[in-house]
């Protein structure tokens, strides 16, 4: 994929700021009118590519929301109540990673292979998860509406107390796991 020039000059040009000082940029830039929403999903990708979800976090950033950060690994990481609401995770792997309290509403996960992750009280609302695969995660109390969950495989999870509401769940697997007090509405 061909990088866009003027995002290229502006990376080149934040190289010198903290991290954090570069996401606020970003976010005031998001905020004007006239830059092309394509472009500044673009642009808060390659900044989160750059420096990674767990310096950012530890700086005190956690919107990484309206991103696009495909096809990456993300490994040992706290993302302790991140806001990843219309970012596309596709193709990503997250493993031991710690996602309690997360917002994924109206995000792309599918294909994305949650391995040893704590996914406690996060909400998937209305996101894309064809195809996921969760091994050894914790959802305790995490709640799941109208997501598309079609070919999933959930190996040896606990879903003690999560919510699955209205989700589409044809050809999902749950082996192995741990469903006391879970409740399946609509499904």
């Amino acid at each position: 994929m061909n990088t866009n020039k003027f995002l290229e000059s502006k990376i080149l040009h934040f190289k010198d700021l903290f991290p954090i000082d570069v996401l606020r940029l970003i976010h005031d830039f998001a905020r004007e009118t006239r830059v092309p929403y394509k472009l500044k999903r673009e642009l808060r990708g390659k900044i989160v590519e750059l420096y990674g979800f767990d310096k950012l976090y530890k700086l005190g950033y956690r919107d990484f929301s309206h991103m696009d950060y495909n096809k990456k690994y993300v490994r040992d990481t706290c993302l302790w109540k991140c806001n990843f609401e219309e970012s596309s995770l596709r193709g990503t792997t997250f493993s031991s990673t710690e996602l309690t309290g997360c917002n994924f509403k109206k995000t792309e996960l599918s294909g994305i292979y949650f391995r040893n992750c704590t996914l406690m009280h996060s909400i998937f609302s209305s996101s894309n998860m064809y195809g996921c695969m969760m091994n050894d995660c914790h959802a305790f109390y995490a709640i799941f509406t109208c997501c598309n969950m079609n070919k999933s495989r959930i190996k040896d999870s606990n879903f003690e107390n999560a919510i699955i509401t209205s989700c589409r769940l044809k050809g999902t697997s749950f082996i192995d796991c741990h469903m006391d007090i879970m409740d399946f509405f609509g499904c």
